[in-house]
Formats: structure tokens, sequence, C-alpha cells
């Protein structure tokens, strides 16, 4: 490969990089306007619902301005007696349970948390059917580890 062409494109690059800084947007976004930073200033924005009225701007651009404004939610850590009590509750508790008892934090971040600690719950017992062969294969697959469905 020619190393002229490969310099002279790094150096248009940087050129770009350079001009969407000094701008505020990218090459093919101009940048955010005051009535789109209005439109997404609302304390805890709904994104499908911005997304539809701000059609120029993807989803993770929506999101990073409301980080930048101030608006969007902002998850507070985990404490060491939350955890301590997500390592008591959560193999045996209800999902009701546990939503209640960290109010903080929605069922996707209890659940990631609680496999960042290595928790599990135990596997779904399977309803018994009128077919024995069938209980046999879902008790098999069971055994094996293997999802039926």
């Amino acid at each position: 490969m020619d190393l002229r062409r490969i310099a002279r494109n790094a150096s248009w690059a940087q050129c770009l990089c350079e001009v969407n800084r000094r701008r505020g947007g990218t090459a093919s976004r101009p940048p955010w306007t005051d009535a789109e930073e209005q439109n997404g200033s609302r304390p805890l924005p709904h994104y499908g619902a911005m997304q539809k009225a701000l059609k120029l701007r993807s989803y993770s651009a929506i999101r990073h301005e409301a980080r930048l404004l101030g608006v969007a939610k902002r998850w507070k850590p985990w404490t060491a007696s939350e955890i301590l009590r997500l390592r008591r509750f959560y193999p045996h508790a209800s999902r009701q349970a546990l939503l209640q008892a960290f109010l903080h934090a929605d069922w996707a971040r209890i659940k990631s948390k609680a496999k960042e600690l290595g928790l599990y719950r135990p596997a779904f017992k399977f309803k018994p059917t009128p077919w024995p062969l069938l209980n046999a294969i879902r008790a098999r697959a069971h055994e094996l580890v293997l999802h039926t469905g």
C-alpha cells in the first residue's frame, strides 16, 4: 500500500475530527440545536419517544445528550450492606420481594449484579405433562443442563 496515501488519509481524518470537535457534531450530523436540547431536557427522558421526535438523532446520541444535560437517570453504586442482602436473598426470594428490597434498582440491574457476584437462582421446575415420555425427556434435559424451550 502507498504510504503517501495512508498519511494523507490520516491527516484528512485528523482535520475532520478537529472540525467536528469545534462544531459539536459529526461529519454526517449537525450540532444539537437549542430546540433539540429543550426537547431532550425533560426529567427522565423516554428515549424511544424522543427518537421519533428527533429524526436526525440516533438512540445513542439522544442518551449521550441526556447525560450531558444532566437529565438521564443516575445509578447509585451498590453499598456493602446491599450486596450482603443480595447474597442472602437472591437465590430463594421472589422477584417481587427483591424489587421491594432494592427500590433503587430495576430487575435487570439486580440480575446483573447477582451475575457479577456469581449468584444463581434455582432452575425453573417444569410442570408435569400427561405424556410420560415428554416428562422423561425434560427431566433428562434438566439433568444435562440443556434447554427444552
